[in-house]
């Protein structure tokens, strides 16, 4: 199995990118998003960037079921439009239980996921996370700071529409402030709780720059001067 994902992870590399020591920037899609939806977000970005920073979209290994995404609209409303649902379109990092805390059931195998396109690329500059995508990056950035077991190298973090990790497994990776240059995208048209989740995740690091936008949970995609300022301090921090 770790073959096969390591050889699926060489596979997106010579499909996406052209490897001529680029400095690499790992984009985590949200919960039931794909890579392509991700992509559709962040090309203004990338375009704004000099050549050499490559953004690489991974998908993440778990399936989402219409059911769970039914699910997920009678909690939050239409976050998903009927024409992203279909086979093969929707994926997670991880499956969140209804405990308290939650346990994020199955995220073991998006970590070793990761840390194996991370090996494949030979070093990731910064991550982009977006909602559970921006998640899955914090789970990153703290094993990384915390001294366990990590390849990852990051220099830098961009996140937006996440929040700490709430499983009980991670937690002690954020009793101390995160010492990683980090923006993060906060809608004012968010819903309250993740608004307040929100900023405690950029209170978390040391840091954290915060870029309000006028946007809910969605990347700033039709306010260019805030894809504008997100490119120029990814551009800023990749120097």
């Amino acid at each position: 199995m770790v073959g096969l994902v390591a050889h699926q992870c060489k596979l997106q590399l010579q499909y996406f990118y052209d490897v001529n020591n680029p400095k690499y920037v790992l984009c985590l899609h949200g919960y039931a998003m794909n890579p392509q939806w991700l992509r559709e977000w962040l090309n203004p970005i990338q375009q704004q960037l000099s050549g050499e920073i490559e953004f690489i979209y991974p998908q993440a290994p778990i399936v989402v079921t219409r059911r769970d995404i039914k699910k997920l609209t009678q909690r939050f409303g239409n976050l998903i439009p009927s024409e992203r649902i279909g086979e093969n379109e929707n994926w997670c990092w991880y499956r969140s239980t209804d405990s308290t805390p939650p346990l994020y059931r199955d995220i073991e195998q998006s970590i070793e996921q990761l840390s194996l396109l991370d090996e494949s690329l030979g070093h990731v500059d910064g991550i982009i996370g977006w909602s559970q995508g921006a998640v899955m990056a914090t789970v990153l950035i703290g094993q990384m700071l915390s001294a366990r077991k990590s390849n990852f190298q990051f220099n830098w973090a961009v996140l937006g529409g996440g929040f700490l990790p709430r499983d009980v497994r991670f937690q002690s990776y954020y009793k101390d402030s995160l010492s990683l240059p980090s923006l993060h995208i906060l809608g004012e048209k968010e819903i309250d709780f993740m608004k307040k989740r929100g900023h405690k995740l950029s209170q978390a690091f040391q840091s954290a720059k915060c870029l309000n936008t006028p946007a809910a949970h969605i990347m700033p995609v039709k306010y260019p001067e805030k894809m504008r300022a997100i490119a120029q301090w990814i551009q800023v921090h990749s120097n």
